[in-house]
């Protein structure tokens, strides 16, 4: 191969690795506002994401049966056993979001990255938290924090936000 040739390649490679940024990094979270970010409904928990899917902050009830008997407590400081709280990093975190059916060719989550997160409060808001589907119940999330693998705290705010198909999955 000539030397024009292999330094042709070379170019190429080196342009398609810029075009796709290399390794992903993860988004970085400092820059996100908890207020402006994409909510999706379903299940026992608050789910929020980046419009790209690239990062999801999710919010789960740890156990249903506290939901079901209605003991679950309206208010928690994170983090807390009844709570499943974390921020993930990937692709298509939220595809095919609380979807029992899936397509041929449909995107599936990638995560490659899951964060503890580590502070702040979560209160429920509004209707009773053993409502059936299609229920609907808000929390106010106040000063959340995430711990990155360095240990680095990361303060992700405060946002309201609502569930409107508290109680309902997939299938």
């Amino acid at each position: 191969m000539s030397y024009t040739a292999r330094r042709s390649i070379a170019a190429a490679i080196a342009l398609l690795v810029a075009a796709c940024g290399g390794a992903a990094q993860p988004r970085a979270l400092e820059e996100l506002e908890l207020a402006e970010l994409e909510t999706y409904g379903c299940g026992y928990g608050f789910w929020l994401g980046t419009p790209e899917q690239d990062v999801a902050i999710r919010l789960g009830v740890a156990d249903h049966e506290a939901v079901a008997s209605g003991e679950l407590a309206r208010e928690a400081t994170l983090p807390d056993e009844a709570w499943q709280a974390t921020v993930q990093h990937g692709r298509d975190l939220f595809a095919n979001w609380c979807d029992d059916v899936l397509e041929p060719g449909e995107p599936t989550p990638d995560v490659t990255e899951e964060w503890p997160i580590t502070g702040g409060t979560i209160t429920l808001e509004g209707g009773a938290v053993d409502q059936g589907c299609p229920g609907e119940l808000s929390a106010t999330l106040a000063d959340l924090e995430v711990t990155a693998p360095d240990d680095t705290t990361i303060d992700l705010g405060s946002a309201e936000v609502t569930n409107d198909t508290w109680g309902c999955f997939a299938g």
